[in-house]
């Protein structure tokens, strides 16, 4: 019993727990959670911005991106990192393909890393 207690509560506090958010352009722009690690972002109706929190806040918490609306190449998914924090040197990034989207990879103090 103690060893299953045990995994229940390694499985509650993982990181890696999914914690997805729908985001969708009434939304927009959207701020992550430090909870969120997954956002499923709806292109159909129009463009979608979404603004970073500091890398710090999220704990070493991997944020996956994905688009859902299959609209992205018309509707652009825009993810900003936050203040002087960047994605991999960009200001910005973005998901311009259908269907398309990023694990980005928090880097304290850097800003944000595109997992390979």
């Amino acid at each position: 019993t103690t060893n299953v207690q045990k995994a229940l509560e390694q499985i509650a506090s993982s990181p890696t727990a999914v914690n997805s958010t729908s985001v969708t352009p009434a939304v927009s722009p959207y701020v992550p959670l430090a909870t969120d690690t997954v956002l499923y972002v709806d292109t159909t109706a129009g463009a979608v911005v979404i603004n970073l929190r500091p890398a710090a806040e999220r704990n070493d918490i991997p944020l996956v991106i994905k688009d859902i609306g299959g609209a992205a190449s018309t509707n652009n998914i825009t993810i900003n990192p936050n203040g002087a924090e960047t994605i991999e040197t960009l200001l910005t990034l973005l998901v311009a393909t259908d269907y398309g989207g990023y694990v980005l990879n928090p880097r304290s103090g850097i800003g944000y890393v595109v997992a390979p």
